[in-house]
């Protein structure tokens, strides 16, 4: 038994250091070390102690220093069943926590997200105010990441309320030995970040400001720094966005000293990217796209998740200085970024030892509705658009005799209307303004590609409603929707369901061009569009739905959520609104 507590401390030592080294070394070599460490605890999968748990939790860090977390979905399963015999329930938290933090992406957001929610409610029985901002930080980010940014933006300030109301609680060190109130700078720095994406700059800067102030001085160390130059990054952006551009060049300057001769390629691509954009504001163009040029280089060299903005920021530069065609060719490379992450998230939702192919198929339906809401959420702040659209649409087949054969489905293709939209860049679905040629046709491209990918998820067979829906939602009554310009009744009669019930939600909620309208106005817009956008008859069958939910004296959006079909996706978003409402 020694010589196994000796073993995992001895892999628990490993890993630090390896999760310590991590911003100056190569990843494919520390990843030969680190699944070296991960098959030792495979070897010790018997052993049932809180050392063990400790030796995995240092290993996933260490995993996750080179963006590779996900590979230890299992053995983080694992420790949270060890720890749920064990007498700590703080390890519980802790594993809870850990495993939606790394494991969280669009593939397995509803399980992610469960297992996160329960460590909030863990830590709230704890009365841990630290504890309690590091799981909620872990929330936003895992929410981050699989898109639903208004709901991440309301986590990190829950978790900097919790701060604010407790700040004598941070003057110490966490459980990991850190400086407790670098978890409040974490709250901080990413509220901060996501203000920066919906370009609300000044909330932006007061967050950052706060970011910054709050980390300085709490180390030297190189992870340390790396968090500094992500909130210099942060504010330095935001400050360029403001038109500040004497402030934000004094920080990129600092910077770019930090940067030069370290040998870090994430410190160097920080630099470079947040120099780049403000030489551009500044006027320094040709100065300026080098340096944004280099930084996409680097990026490249570290992950995906840095590659995109990457070329999100280049794009955006190019768009700055008008130089719109430059602007639309990097964006379309983004998109085949955008489709080889997608292909990684389905291999993770890739059929497992023993699992039914019904099991599979609905496997594959679930990681598709994630994708889906996600790509949705860049537009309606609710996140819950898919859901409410795909309620509709059952109710409307409910009531069309000629639809009944579509009542088993036609709710789960519904929430899988705009799946294509995943492989668009969220700069491009957040747009304000008006739209170049080239862009609009670009998002057309969305009804095509979700089509392509739910056939390949889902095969010809399985697949075909959920795939009429994708590709022909956009069709117009009259012959004049894309993208195949059909008419009347040749359009499937599933994608005039949902394109009615898709354009009243649309209508009835804010998006980032425009502000939601009243339902009485809807109404006239959809009974004005009968025969020429919309189906008559389902535009019919729908406007009387809606008026009897609405006389129910509830909102119809609460109603529709409470209607809707039980997924994990739709339990998710349920307990997730509770938590933020609280």
């Amino acid at each position: 038994m020694e010589d196994t507590a000796a073993r995992l401390r001895a892999i628990q030592a490993r890993a630090s250091a390896l999760a310590a080294e991590a911003p100056g070394r190569v990843a494919e070599d520390m990843l030969i070390e680190l699944d070296a460490l991960q098959r030792e605890l495979v070897m010790l999968d018997s052993v049932g102690t809180e050392g063990y748990v400790t030796a995995v939790f240092a290993v996933v860090a260490g995993f996750n220093a080179i963006g590779r977390a996900q590979r230890m979905g299992a053995l983080m399963e694992r420790a949270i069943s060890i720890c749920r015999k064990l007498p700590d329930r703080r390890l519980l938290r802790r594993a809870l926590s850990l495993y939606g933090y790394f494991t969280g992406d669009v593939s397995n957001a509803p399980a992610a997200l469960q297992s996160l929610l329960e460590a909030v409610e863990l830590v709230r029985e704890m009365d841990d105010p630290v504890a309690e901002v590091s799981t909620v930080v872990n929330l936003g980010v895992m929410l981050t990441n699989v898109g639903w940014d208004d709901d991440a933006r309301r986590a990190f300030q829950c978790a900097w309320n919790v701060y604010e109301q407790n700040p004598e609680a941070f003057e110490g060190i966490d459980t990991n030995g850190a400086s407790a109130i670098l978890m409040a700078a974490a709250a901080a720095a990413n509220t901060a970040a996501i203000f920066s994406q919906l370009n609300e700059v000044e909330r932006g800067l007061e967050f950052s400001a706060r970011a910054r102030t709050l980390a300085q001085g709490q180390g030297v160390t190189p992870q340390h720094q790396t968090v500094l130059l992500h909130y210099d990054h942060i504010h330095c952006i935001l400050l360029a966005k403001a038109g500040r551009l004497t402030e934000a060049a004094r920080i990129a300057e600092a910077m770019l000293a930090t940067a030069e001769g370290s040998g870090n390629v994430r410190w160097e691509c920080l630099a470079w990217q947040a120099a780049g954009f403000v030489s551009v504001r500044q006027g320094k163009v040709g100065e300026g796209l080098v340096m944004l040029k280099k930084a996409r280089e680097r990026a490249a060299a570290i992950s995906t998740g840095m590659e995109l903005p990457a070329h999100l920021y280049l794009a955006d530069a190019y768009r700055y200085v008008g130089q719109a065609t430059e602007a639309f060719q990097l964006t379309r490379g983004v998109l085949e970024l955008m489709k080889n992450a997608q292909r990684a998230h389905f291999n993770r939702a890739q059929s497992v030892v023993g699992q039914s192919l019904e099991k599979n198929v609905e496997t594959r339906i679930a990681a598709l509705e994630n994708l889906a809401a996600a790509a949705e959420a860049k537009q309606d702040p609710s996140g819950e658009h898919t859901i409410r659209v795909g309620v509709l649409a059952r109710l409307i087949c409910n009531r069309l005799p000629k639809a009944v054969d579509l009542l088993n489905t036609i709710e789960r293709a519904a929430r899988l209307h705009d799946a294509g939209k995943s492989s668009l860049p969220e700069t491009l679905l957040r747009m304000q303004g008006p739209v170049t040629p080239q862009e609009r046709e670009l998002l057309k491209t969305h009804a095509r590609a979700g089509e392509k990918l739910i056939r390949e998820q889902l095969g010809d067979e399985r697949g075909a409603v959920f795939a009429r829906v994708a590709r022909s939602h956009h069709e117009w009554f009259d012959g004049t929707g894309y993208p195949d310009a059909l008419a009347g009744e040749r359009i499937p009669l599933e994608a005039r369901i949902v394109a009615a019930a898709d354009a009243y939600d649309s209508l009835t909620h804010e998006r980032p061009w425009r502000k939601a309208i009243p339902h009485d106005e809807a109404r006239i817009f959809m009974f004005a569009e009968k025969g020429t956008q919309f189906d008559p008859a389902v535009v019919d069958t729908l406007l009387q739905i809606v008026k009897e939910l609405r006389a129910d004296g509830r909102t119809l959006d609460d109603q529709l959520i409470e209607m809707a079909e039980r997924s994990e996706l739709v339990a998710a978003r349920r307990s997730l609104r509770t938590l933020l409402r609280t």
